[in-house]
């Protein structure tokens, strides 16, 4: 194993430790991390093991899995984000909801600078001829 486990059994750390990457982690750099650490902690992958490591592997796996679960969630990792004392969490971006409306105000948002700089265009343009 590449991570140290704690005297519990648990990686030291959240959920984003557990799957060892950081929290502006992408849903695909979560899904690659988990899928990693699963092909090397998988009960059935390691079937060789003692009893003792076997059941070690087993509750790593599980807390592996748990940590996807919330993570891999863009709603779950927003709460557990929060939750953590995360302002604005990177999932809040990658949620459907947020996609649309980014969609929707792209335009809008490009031409803010150009109704910005027509509006001083026009402000000194008053302000000279009146």
């Amino acid at each position: 194993m590449d991570r140290k486990l704690d005297s519990h059994h648990g990686f030291h750390g959240g959920y984003y430790s557990v799957l060892g990457i950081n929290a502006s982690a992408t849903e695909e750099d979560i899904r690659r991390a988990y899928r990693d650490l699963v092909k090397k902690v998988h009960p059935d992958a390691n079937r060789e093991k003692s009893g003792a490591e076997l059941r070690k592997l087993e509750v790593v796996f599980r807390r592996i899995q748990e940590a996807y679960d919330v993570l891999g969630d863009p709603q779950a990792r927003i709460e557990y984000d929060r939750s953590q004392g995360v302002r604005v969490s990177p999932a809040f971006f990658s949620h459907p909801r947020i996609k649309r409306i980014s969609i929707r105000l792209r335009p809008v948002i490009l031409l803010l600078p150009l109704l910005f700089g027509l509006f001083i265009a026009w402000l000194l343009w008053h302000l000279i001829t009146s």
